[in-house]
């Protein structure tokens, strides 16, 4: 887990340096690499199970800094997200457009007709943006987490499977902020 995870923070690093501002739409790859690299294999691990193969060191003394640096990343890149919704609508009012039988929208505006895609497309940028900005300061961690959790769990309904795996490394964040909460390093003594 270790030794992959230093290969997700490179590609992840490299990535910023390469496409710039476009890249920060991943930048939960940064935390996610960072919390693997110093949380490394669980207890439920073939490594675990056989013994330890490779980068064998105790770093639990930076667990806690690693969940500050994965929660954080997290709530930048959900800012990130809903502010290019606002910056570039025309580019997700495209996706809605592609998709007009099968998307939040639609499911949305069934139940709520006075709903225009432009105030979906402003309700979803704020609800991202305030979303990230409260689980960058660990505010509400398990809610807003769980709040979060439910459309990314529904997506593959609207878009198909092949957001499932564009997701999941959303939606595993999401599961350990949900089951972590507001992570406190005085439990592990």
């Amino acid at each position: 887990a270790r030794a992959a995870s230093l290969g997700v923070l490179a590609l992840s690093l490299l990535s910023i340096v390469w496409f710039g501002w476009d890249a920060f739409d991943y930048f939960n790859m940064v935390g996610i690499g960072i919390f693997l690299f110093v949380w490394g294999r669980g207890a439920w691990s073939a490594g675990a199970l056989f013994g330890k193969v490779f980068f064998a060191f105790d770093l639990s003394p930076f667990r806690a800094i690693a969940f500050l640096l994965l929660r954080v990343s997290f709530g930048i890149t959900l800012c990130v997200l809903g502010i290019e919704k606002l910056v570039r609508p025309d580019m997700h009012m495209a996706v809605l457009a592609l998709f007009p039988a099968h998307n939040p929208y639609t499911f949305y505006h069934g139940f709520l007709s006075f709903l225009t895609p432009d105030w979906y497309l402003l309700i979803s940028a704020l609800v991202e943006i305030g979303a990230g900005m409260l689980l960058a300061c660990g505010v509400l961690l398990r809610p807003i987490s769980l709040f979060l959790l439910i459309p990314f769990l529904l997506y593959p309904f609207f878009f198909g499977a092949g957001e499932l795996l564009g997701h999941l490394p959303i939606i595993a964040t999401l599961c350990v902020l949900a089951l972590a909460g507001p992570y406190d390093v005085t439990r592990e003594r």
